[in-house]
């Protein structure tokens, strides 16, 4: 068990000071800076086939904990998982498919304080595989968990599958919350390009992501919503790990990401379509992630103003 120092209460409630203000995006986790290699001090177990690597990484208090990894390489025959103490909130397997040219690997929040990592590696590997992890996010707030952030938003915020939400039922598979570097939370979406030919381009916006570092330590989460109108908690396991930034703007607030990879079929996302016209419109749905929580949808009836 590698244990983690406490964190100070009075940095926890600094943060949470400043989450009430409003003025800057939700932070759900503290982030803590680590080296930990995996294969140098886990527990060495040899199989038949090959070793097998084990440790848990324990961080007192935590409701969730989340894992940003510097130096993720793994070759075709490894396989890596993380789970919970009961083993009720599992990721994995990840593979050499999740290797990047940057080596850099983000896990979104897995339940509990107390998080288990199990890798595997057979004796004939092409070569050796590298496992670093540099951050820690301890998620103080529970907007980690599954049902952390559920039914944080305000009263005004209404269900995407209710029915105000009938007819954006294409649109809303574009968005997804997002998890920025380990702490924050925003929201995003997938938008077409005039070439139609699927790149993952994300739409969110400046105060969220403004640079390269942070989107490669960020974290997607597409279709997490309540299947029903004031229903039940959705899944987040659907996620996507890091991006590229393609272009950002303070001024105007926003930022262009191509994500990491493309969304696997079964997430049967959506890419938004978009319209630099002048024509004046009368009103319009806003669809996000308010406070963390699963998706809402917002409607105006006013003529927007430049």
């Amino acid at each position: 068990i590698y244990s983690l120092p406490p964190i100070e209460q009075s940095k926890i409630d600094s943060i949470k000071e400043i989450n009430e203000t409003g003025k800057r995006i939700f932070q759900f986790a503290y982030s803590i800076n680590v080296n930990i290699n995996i294969k140098k001090i886990s527990k060495v177990d040899s199989l038949d086939d090959g070793l097998l690597y084990r440790i848990a990484i324990k961080s007192k208090g935590a409701k969730s904990l989340n894992f940003s990894f510097d130096d993720f390489n793994l070759p075709s025959s490894a396989k890596m998982f993380l789970y919970n103490k009961n083993k009720k909130d599992i990721r994995g397997a990840f593979t050499n498919l999740n290797n990047k040219m940057n080596r850099k690997l983000t896990i979104s929040p897995v339940s509990g304080d107390e998080i288990f990592i199990e890798y595997f590696e057979s004796y004939n590997s092409e070569y050796i595989g590298s496992l670093r992890i540099v951050k820690v996010g301890h998620d103080f707030t529970g907007a980690g968990l599954r049902d952390g952030d559920f039914g944080n938003s305000g009263d005004c915020e209404v269900d995407i599958n209710c029915t105000e939400g009938n007819n954006w039922q294409n649109e809303k598979r574009a968005v997804c919350k997002i998890i920025i570097d380990n702490t924050g939370l925003c929201t995003g979406a997938l938008i077409n390009n005039t070439s139609n030919n699927g790149l993952p381009y994300l739409l969110t916006a400046n105060h969220c992501i403004c640079d390269q570092n942070t989107a490669e330590n960020s974290s997607f989460i597409f279709n997490y919503e309540s299947p029903t109108c004031n229903g039940a908690d959705g899944s987040v396991l659907q996620s996507i790990d890091g991006a590229d930034l393609i272009a950002t703007r303070g001024e105007s607030d926003f930022t262009l990401l191509e994500l990491s990879s493309t969304p696997p079929m079964d997430y049967n996302i959506y890419y938004a379509g978009w319209y630099r016209g002048t024509n004046q419109i009368s009103g319009g749905v806003g669809i996000h992630h308010p406070m963390g929580d699963v998706k809402k949808i917002s409607t105006y009836s006013m003529t927007p103003t430049d």
